[in-house]
């Protein structure tokens, strides 16, 4: 959901863009409100990865705590290697999502043909 908002938020600012006639100062702001978003999802998105890795620790540690090896293996409850980094393929793509499209939207911002409607 972080992503599909940030991409509304930089879907905006692109038809903004579109549709108003850009002084050089409101193409800064803009330009400027692409970054900060950008990089506010992305900490977001490193903050529930932290987050899952907590509670995949957690889990580690309740599961030993109530189940012996015999029941853990029969409830196929394995034990997360790795806790922060499961996981981490899809926060890459969704960083990925992030950044690229905000150097999208500065490249829509900065581009010289505009046309407005």
């Amino acid at each position: 959901m972080t992503t599909n908002y940030v991409v509304l938020i930089y879907a905006a600012i692109t038809w903004y863009a579109h549709h108003v006639e850009l002084s050089s100062l409101l193409s800064c702001v803009l330009s400027t409100i692409t970054i900060v978003t950008g990089l506010i999802a992305t900490g977001i998105l490193v903050s529930f990865q932290y987050d899952l890795g907590e509670l995949r620790e957690s889990t580690n540690t309740a599961n030993k705590a109530f189940f012996s090896k015999e029941e853990r293996d029969s409830l196929s409850l394995r034990e997360y290697r790795h806790p922060y980094a499961r996981g981490w393929h899809v926060l890459a793509a969704l960083i990925l999502v992030c950044v690229v499209g905000a150097i999208l939207v500065i490249f829509v911002l900065i581009s010289p043909a505009r046309s407005v409607v």
